[in-house]
């Protein structure tokens, strides 16, 4: 008896040693090693120290995104909603239970995207128009950035935004642009209520599409946020556009600063 007594108390001894040098030898780090996403622009900043990561993607609704994170060893990550601009907390647990806060920012960069299944391809726009002829007018165009105005005897929104600034006074060997209108107000839109247009065109290459008001077309266009002037008019869209053949746009995303009422895109 005393000797079973003596081999219970040892195997429990020998358990306790076991699980404690277990304890012993996990690992307490919870560092966030590697972040990246679907359209991340260069690669994101890591601050080891004050746990931040700092990242920028093109115009895409970050609703749909899920972030690859690469932990440390043996930890594991518990992620947030990723919100445009704003710091966003990433629980990491590290292998002995250690949990650490880190603050997670994306940025979306101001332009429009989205994907027509023809090819399928995926576009990214990010630019806009220069008058360098003119500096009060370029400085109204937004110097660059893609040309976003409302015009209130139509009670519209225009927008052009294209692959890459352009000189209004040169004509450009190729472009790659979008112009599309819409109500000057948040909401939603069907096809009888917003244009959209795209045309890609180079020596080689020759592309366009573009919606109207027909019953052939079937567009959704939402604009969730409605900025005043100087701020940012964000939406999505997606359908099929429907001239000479059928267009089918998915994953269409903008987030655009509102430039000055009634900007003409040209001066006399």
């Amino acid at each position: 008896m005393k000797q079973k007594l003596m081999m219970t108390f040892g195997l429990v001894f020998l358990t306790a040693v076991f699980f404690l040098g277990c304890q012993l030898f996990q690992s307490g780090e919870a560092q966030i090693v590697s972040f990246s996403l679907s359209g991340i622009v260069g690669e994101a900043e890591i601050d080891p120290e004050a746990k931040t990561v700092t990242a920028a993607v093109e115009p895409v609704d970050l609703s749909g995104l899920e972030p690859s994170v690469g932990v440390s060893e043996g930890a594991s990550v518990t992620p947030a909603a990723l919100v445009d601009g704003e710091a966003v907390t990433f629980k990491i647990t590290a292998e002995d239970g250690t949990v650490e806060e880190w603050k997670v920012t994306v940025n979306v960069q101001r332009g429009l995207s989205f994907t027509y299944a023809s090819t399928p391809t995926h576009v990214v726009l990010t630019n806009g128009f220069v008058d360098e002829m003119d500096e009060i007018h370029n400085a109204a165009l937004g110097d660059g950035a893609p040309f976003v105005s409302y015009y209130p005897l139509e009670e519209l929104v225009f927008v052009y935004v294209l692959d890459d600034i352009h000189d209004l006074n040169s004509n450009p060997s190729e472009v790659e642009y979008s112009q599309f209108a819409f109500p000057g107000a948040a909401g939603t839109y069907d096809s009888t209520e917003v244009f959209l247009w795209y045309i890609r065109y180079s020596d080689t290459e020759d592309f366009s599409f573009s919606s109207d008001d027909t019953d052939a077309d079937s567009f959704s266009f939402t604009v969730s946020s409605y900025g005043e002037v100087g701020e940012d008019i964000i939406g999505t869209f997606s359908g099929t556009a429907v001239n000479g053949e059928t267009h089918t746009i998915t994953d269409g995303f903008f987030k655009l600063r509102r430039l000055e009422d009634d900007v003409p895109l040209y001066t006399e």
